[in-house]
């Protein structure tokens, strides 16, 4: 089984790659299609991760549950981006909750595995306000949104930087050399991936760039985070 997973892990770059090239020159009817094929191995990853390593199941479950959350997420946000690219859409907010009941569960899991030092919720306060702070300058589309908007990218912002943080426990606790301390790159990827997105609905002007590293991260952290489940005790 666990070779399945390495073939799953190597289908899901591939799909990754799909996914930019069909991004530039393909139509968002295949790009849904490519997204949730992707999401889909994730999910499926950590299935065949609990079932190869049932040990340590108060972090597997919120693992596996967070990679739900996300597909769902995925399938909201892909909506959205073939209706119309914007943040006004119930798709986006729907996406957005998802996403959302996903963080939560990824920081549960971590917390509940390896603890949290308190110190550290500072980071997702500092990154919070400088969200709130951005959304006034004009170069940003949140200057022109409803408050509630605003607080609500705010509020899952912070939520974001907050599982980053948990998941830096991991690199705190233990030493770079053991191989769960890959769970504070995961979070790491995420929060870059994330915070791009923001980017991609909100700042005015685009750049493709920003779609090649905002995809190939948060499918990386998915992966890591999928995975980290085999190797928890």
């Amino acid at each position: 089984m666990i070779i399945a997973i390495y073939c799953l892990a190597g289908l899901l770059v591939a799909g990754v790659i799909a996914l930019i090239l069909v991004t530039f020159f393909g139509n968002a009817r295949q790009r849904l299609f490519i997204k949730m094929v992707d999401s889909t191995i994730f999910v499926v990853i950590g299935i065949l991760a609990i079932i190869l390593n049932p040990n340590k199941l108060e972090y597997s479950i919120p693992i596996l549950i967070g990679a739900a959350f996300s597909f769902l997420g995925d399938f909201f946000l892909g909506i959205n981006y073939k209706k119309e690219k914007t943040a006004k859409n119930h798709t986006f907010i729907y996406g957005g909750v998802s996403f959302f009941f996903a963080q939560v569960a990824y920081a549960s899991a971590f917390i509940s595995n390896i603890g949290y030092h308190m110190y550290l919720v500072a980071i997702p306060f500092v990154l919070c306000l400088v969200i709130l702070l951005l959304s006034r300058l004009s170069m940003f589309n949140l200057k022109n949104q409803s408050p509630a908007l605003v607080f609500l990218v705010a509020g899952y912002a912070f939520f974001v930087a907050f599982t980053f943080t948990a998941s830096l426990n991991y690199v705190i606790t233990l030493s770079f050399a053991n191989r769960l301390s890959l769970i504070s790159l995961g979070g790491l990827f995420f929060i870059v991936s994330d915070y791009l997105l923001l980017h991609k609905y909100f700042f005015h002007r685009q750049f493709k760039l920003v779609n090649v590293i905002y995809m190939s991260t948060y499918y990386l952290a998915q992966l890591i985070y999928v995975t980290s489940i085999l190797g928890v005790m």
